[in-house]
């Protein structure tokens, strides 16, 4: 007997003026919602910004790394190796149009009267010579282009690093930080918000005197005059005072200015004063230290003795060199020559690109030792002179009073953290004292920069002095301090991994799932273990797949070679990664996740049946991911980089 269903006989359909209004709503809403997340200021059209940001800044700073090495090498070596050798070349390594007009964009000096694709061809053409190559422009190397090939590319002209697959972000085409920053601050067709001409500072650096020394002031050429911060200090320096890029500019690139009846110094290289600057960008602060063009030689003491020099390695200092040469001995650094250029000077990273170092704490920092095993746990005391685990105390011996008496055990102040050593079951463990502490988070994408203070368990600093009112504002305590309702006064951290045995992969089917996939667009990538590279690819409708992995190049999942493939669609390139179902054990050891994993098959039993012939040990869990809508996956791809355009033809 079928069951009729009871309806309201009073419900009404919902009439079609009601539908197509309800429909508009939900269009305005969706509209809202996109824009607020796709828009020029959308929260993914912010996320694509950083996470290009945090890209080619990484990129920018490894060609920093190896220009500087090559300095070095210059210095110790004295070889005349040029830091880049590939030169770009079109005839074989494909460019865009967008990427030729960004290059020339950059090249002229970023006009505000005109967007890059404003370029026509016969303008940005000009770059590529005859024989196809684009002079001044390099092809960075695997290590320099973090691990991939022909995919970043620095122009020496301009000191920029440019990207030749686009990177769409907010319906716009990158291939550069620098053009995406200039247009993301507000350029548009129809001329809003365009950027002030003088946004990105052309002046270069000129001689100057000051004092009885002579010598290239700070060079601002490239740098943003909104987002630059020159440094004055006072004659104590306790006391400073700021002015952009664009003020100093206005101002005549004054190395002294008056405020408030006292003087203040921007640099003074013959009393040791050397000119510092700022920048911020993507909420990182960067501080940056002038360094002008100078010869050297090494005394008799081990000190070095300076004369600067011009760009013609002519001393600016004629009562150090009257006849206007390098006295005997002296060398021109070669720092100051980079790739054929003859520089003024160099600004150099004054700190790691990070933030401001607090000092962690003054106050009760001392470890909680309850729970210990007074007989197999051991404190250890370091000797900060020869920097190693000089002495180590057992618990039950030790009076916690006074251990600490010379600050071998911790310091924090000092970046000293107390360490102690376990033994339990034949395993050996250190372990590091986490005092309790609140945080701020400068999410500089690729960084995770963090200032701390120290806390006590009212949540104010124990720094009373530096910290009189409490926590400062955007300072967040960290959860990890407080479990089950318990407020901790810090927490021991696991200092290296323990020992544990780590799984072979697989033994069994591991072969990836390539149904789905388009055959004429899709490529299996072949890996070659000796040269580390993917060496050949084969199109999915010409390979075998029951041979393809004969050789193992494919993958080898017992030796952690994961299978790739690569597909194209619609000029999107994107890589996928095969990943076999697993079921997963976590030893949660604190600080680090450890995980075992082994391979099963849909029965949820490990494929490596000699190893395993009674099924899953306990502890192990299937991961959820390979369950989809009551179906039991064989594996998952992984996307395994940011899918980005293929470069034009």
């Amino acid at each position: 007997m079928k069951r009729k269903s009871r309806q309201n006989k009073h419900a009404k359909g919902i009439t079609l003026i009601a539908l197509v209004i309800t429909i508009i709503v939900l269009l305005i809403l969706a509209g809202v919602a996109i824009n607020a997340l796709f828009g020029d200021n959308g929260l993914i059209t912010k996320a694509q910004l950083s996470s290009f940001a945090t890209e080619m800044k990484t990129i920018k700073e490894n060609v920093r790394l190896k220009q500087n090495e090559n300095a070095m090498k210059l210095a110790t070596e004295k070889t005349s190796e040029e830091t880049f050798t590939e030169k770009l070349d079109t005839s074989k390594l494909k460019v865009s149009t967008t990427f030729l007009q960004q290059v020339q964009y950059t090249r002229d000096g970023y006009p505000s009267d005109k967007e890059p694709t404003a370029y026509k061809e016969d303008e940005y053409n000009k770059l590529i010579g005859q024989d196809g190559i684009i002079e001044g422009i390099y092809v960075l190397d695997k290590k320099t282009g973090n691990g991939k090939e022909n995919t970043y590319v620095y122009d020496q002209k301009s000191d920029v690093v440019f990207k030749i697959p686009k990177t769409n972000i907010g319906g716009k085409t990158y291939h550069s930080y620098e053009v995406a920053q200039l247009q993301k601050g507000g350029s548009s067709k129809d001329g809003e918000d365009t950027p002030e001409k003088d946004q990105i500072i052309t002046e270069e650096s000129e001689i100057v005197t000051v004092g009885d020394e002579k010598y290239y002031g700070p060079n601002m050429s490239g740098f943003d005059a909104k987002n630059t911060n020159l440094i004055y200090y006072s004659s104590d320096f306790n006391s400073q005072v700021e002015l952009t890029a664009k003020e100093y500019i206005e101002q005549g690139q004054k190395y002294q200015i008056e405020k408030d009846g006292m003087t203040y110094t921007l640099h003074n290289y013959g009393s040791q004063m050397w000119a510092n600057a700022k920048t911020n960008a993507n909420d990182l602060e960067a501080w940056w230290v002038w360094v002008p063009r100078y010869a050297y030689k090494i005394n008799g003491t081990g000190d070095l003795d300076v004369i600067y020099v011009d760009t013609a390695n002519k001393p600016l200092n004629t009562v150090k060199a009257p006849d206007g040469t390098l006295p005997e001995g002296y060398i021109v650094h070669p720092a100051f020559t980079v790739d054929g250029n003859e520089l003024k000077g160099i600004w150099m990273s004054k700190y790691d690109p990070n933030y401001e170092i607090q000092p962690l704490a003054k106050g009760n920092l001392a470890p909680d030792m309850e729970g210990f095993d007074k007989n197999n746990t051991y404190i250890e005391l370091y000797d900060s002179t020869t920097e190693t685990f000089s002495e180590e105390v057992k618990l039950a011996d030790a009076d916690l009073n006074t251990v600490n008496k010379d600050k071998k055990w911790y310091d924090y102040e000092n970046q000293v953290w107390a360490n102690v050593k376990t033994n339990a079951n034949g395993i050996e463990a250190w372990w590091v004292w986490i005092p309790r502490y609140a945080y701020r988070i400068q999410d500089l994408t690729n960084y995770k920069i963090t200032d701390i203070i120290c806390i006590g368990l009212d949540n104010k600093p124990l720094d009373k002095a530096k910290y009189p009112d409490g926590l400062p504002e955007g300072y967040i305590v960290h959860p990890a301090f407080t479990v089950d309702g318990n407020e901790l006064s810090g927490i021991w951290m696991s200092k290296y991994d323990p020992n544990y045995e780590i799984q072979s992969l697989a033994k069994g089917n591991l072969a990836p799932d390539m149904e789905g996939f388009d055959k004429d667009n899709t490529y299996i990538e072949l890996y070659d273990s000796e040269t580390g590279t993917f060496a050949e690819e084969i199109k999915l409708a010409d390979a075998d797949l029951s041979t393809i992995n004969n050789d193992k190049k494919w993958y080898d999942y017992e030796n952690q070679v994961w299978a790739n493939v690569k597909t194209n669609a619609n000029g999107i390139e994107a890589w996928w990664v095969w990943t076999p179902r697993y079921a997963y054990r976590i030893q949660d050891l604190t600080n680090y996740k450890i995980t075992d994993i082994i391979f099963i098959g849909t029965d949820n039993k490990p494929l490596d049946k000699e190893k395993y012939p009674d099924g899953l040990p306990d502890g192990y869990i299937v991961h959820p991911a390979f369950t989809v809508d009551g179906n039991e996956l064989k594996g998952i791809w992984m996307s395994k980089y940011d899918p980005s355009q293929e470069a034009d033809n």
